[in-house]
C-alpha cells in the first residue's frame, strides 16, 4: 500500500476527473437563454458533490479496497454490481454505462461545434469552420475535423482505455485550470468589467492550485502520453497562430512573388502567378473588408482612439463601425 500523502495526492487527482462536465456547457454558452448557465454549473455542481462522495464510500464499505484498485478497477462499478446483486446488475450498469458514454460523445459533439463556431466568429479558426450544411444546418468541417482527431487518437494509442483516459485527464485539467486563470486575469486586467456574478480573486487562485496538483498527479503517473499531448496541442495552437497571422502571410508571400524569380518559378509549377496572385489579394481584400463594432456609452475621444489603437493592432478587420 502508497504512503497516505500518496494516496491522497494521487486519488484526488483521480476524483478530480469526476466533475468532468463543467467545461461543456461553457462551449456554447452562446446558445442558451439569460441565466440558464449558472443553473447547469449548480446542478453539475450538486451531482458531483452527492454522487462522488457516497458511491465510493458505499463502494468501499463493500469490498476490499484492493478489489476496486486491482484489475476490475477499469470496470470497478460493474465489478461492484456483479458482487452486489449478480449477473443481472453487472449486465444492467454496464448497459447504462453505454449509454451515459454515448451521451458523453454526443455532448462532446455539441460542445466542439459551439467552440469552433465561436472562435471562427471571433477569428481565431479559419471561416469555414463556421460554415453550416444547407440540408442539416450542421457545421460538418468542425464535426469531420472533431471525429478525424479522436479516431487518430485511438489508432496512435491502440485503443488502450487507461492511455487513453490519462489523455483525457490532461486535456481537462488543463481547460479547468485555464478557467481559472483567465478568470483572474479578467479580475485584474478589466477590473470594470460588468460581471453578473462577482468571485473574491482567491477562489480563482485556489482552484487553479488544487487542478495544478491534480494535473501534476497526472503526469507524474504516465509522463509518456505527455508526448502525444504536445503533438495534439502544437498541432491546435499552430492552426489558431496561422490564422491570426494571414495577413502577415499572404503580404509576406506577395512581397516575395514580386521580388524573387525563384519563387515565381516555383509557383508556375503548380499554378499561374497571375492566378495565385489574384487569390491572395482577393483573400487580403476580403480580411481587410471584415467589420468590427464598437460599443460605447459616450462620444469620449481618447476612449475611442484606444479602441481604434487596439483594433489595429490586434484585428485583421480595417472598418469599425462606433
Amino acid at each position: 500500500q502508497p504512503s497516505i500523502l500518496n494516496a491522497i495526492f494521487f486519488g484526488f487527482s483521480s476524483a478530480m476527473l469526476g466533475v468532468s462536465g463543467f467545461e461543456t456547457s461553457a462551449n456554447f454558452v452562446e446558445e442558451q437563454k439569460p441565466g440558464v448557465f449558472p443553473k447547469t454549473l449548480t446542478n453539475m455542481w450538486l451531482s458531483v458533490s452527492v454522487i462522488n462522495v457516497i458511491l465510493p464510500t458505499l463502494s468501499i464499505a463493500v469490498l476490499p479496497l484492493d478489489d476496486l484498485v486491482g484489475e476490475s478497477s477499469a470496470y470497478a462499478l460493474a465489478y461492484l454490481g456483479e458482487r452486489v446483486g449478480g449477473s443481472l446488475l453487472r449486465d444492467i450498469v454496464a448497459i447504462d454505462a453505454l449509454l451515459v458514454l454515448s451521451g458523453s460523445v454526443l455532448t462532446s459533439y455539441v460542445g466542439v461545434c459551439g467552440l469552433f463556431q465561436r472562435m471562427a466568429g471571433d477569428r481565431c479558426l479559419p471561416e469555414f469552420f463556421s460554415e453550416t450544411n444547407a440540408w442539416r444546418g450542421t457545421p460538418h468541417y468542425t464535426i469531420l475535423v472533431f471525429f478525424a482527431v479522436c479516431s487518430s487518437m485511438c489508432i496512435l494509442l491502440d485503443g488502450d482505455i487507461t492511455l487513453l483516459a490519462a489523455i483525457y485527464s490532461i486535456s481537462f485539467l488543463l481547460v479547468m485550470g485555464l478557467f481559472a486563470f483567465c478568470g483572474l486575469w479578467l479580475k485584474i486586467n478589466r477590473p470594470t468589467l460588468p460581471r453578473p456574478v462577482n468571485t473574491h480573486p482567491m477562489f480563482f487562485v485556489v482552484g487553479l492550485l488544487l487542478v495544478s496538483s491534480a494535473f501534476t498527479a497526472v503526469v507524474l503517473l504516465h509522463p509518456e502520453m505527455l508526448t502525444y499531448f504536445y503533438i495534439y496541442y502544437g498541432i491546435t495552437t499552430m492552426t489558431v497562430m496561422l490564422t491570426f497571422a494571414r495577413v502577415s502571410i499572404f503580404t509576406a508571400f506577395l512581397n516575395i512573388l514580386s521580388h524573387s524569380k525563384v519563387a515565381r518559378f516555383m509557383i508556375s509549377m503548380f499554378v499561374q502567378k497571375d492566378v495565385a496572385q489574384a487569390w491572395m489579394l482577393q483573400k487580403l481584400q476580403t480580411l481587410r473588408n471584415q467589420g468590427v463594432v464598437y460599443y460605447t456609452k459616450s462620444a469620449s475621444v481618447s476612449q475611442i482612439n484606444r479602441a481604434l489603437q487596439y483594433i489595429e493592432q490586434n484585428e485583421e478587420a480595417r472598418w469599425v463601425k462606433v
